[in-house]
């Protein structure tokens, strides 16, 4: 099966998400004694980024159909050439997993694979940065970093859930979860 990825404009809301979302990664990892700075700007960052759904489900089949699932996107091949578009698309599948298995805990344990979640999403970033080989140090460690203690940052983020969004566990998550920020964005446009 091939892949195509969804064309998309950058959110303009991005850098107020990374406002939001930054200081609570950031208690987060404090309260829970993991990672560091670079940890909680990369956890805030992936929840900027899936803060829309499209941008969440931004891999397609040929057809146009969005992929929904680590097993479907595995299933398929990187949507761009290179080494470039490979590293992409195992840094988003790796993203996928963390946001999912950590923000949507719940959601992902009643479909039973929180364990596959967990193993794809680190090997995941463990192939970004085999890949990211001549890219600078710090990017390597940090991958390095959520390869070796993914299921420490994953629980990092159910707990941000159950402290911050503790509605998030309905029967639809993902929509609850776009409402909540949709929420927090309105907010800030009235400051």
């Amino acid at each position: 099966m091939g892949l195509r990825k969804v064309a998309m404009t950058p959110p303009r809301d991005r850098p107020a998400l990374i406002a939001f979302f930054l200081p609570l990664t950031r208690r987060t990892c404090a309260e829970l004694g993991i990672g560091d700075g670079t940890v909680a700007a990369y956890l805030a960052d992936v929840l900027a980024e899936f803060a829309r759904s499209d941008r969440l489900y931004r891999l397609a089949t040929p057809a146009g159909r969005r992929l929904a699932s680590v097993v479907e996107m595995l299933a398929a091949a990187p949507p761009a050439p290179g080494c470039d578009g490979e590293r992409a698309f195992h840094r988003y599948v790796g993203d996928f997993a963390l946001f999912m298995s950590g923000l949507f805990r719940p959601f992902v344990e009643r479909g039973g694979f929180l364990g596959y979640y967990l193993g794809e999403g680190a090997r995941a970033y463990a192939r970004v940065a085999a890949l990211s080989e001549g890219g600078s140090r710090r990017e390597r460690a940090l991958y390095a970093e959520l390869t070796s203690r993914f299921e420490y940052y994953a629980g990092a983020l159910d707990y941000l859930r159950k402290v911050r969004f503790p509605g998030l566990a309905g029967p639809d998550p993902v929509a609850a979860f776009v409402r909540e920020i949709d929420g927090v964005l309105a907010g800030l446009s009235r400051n």
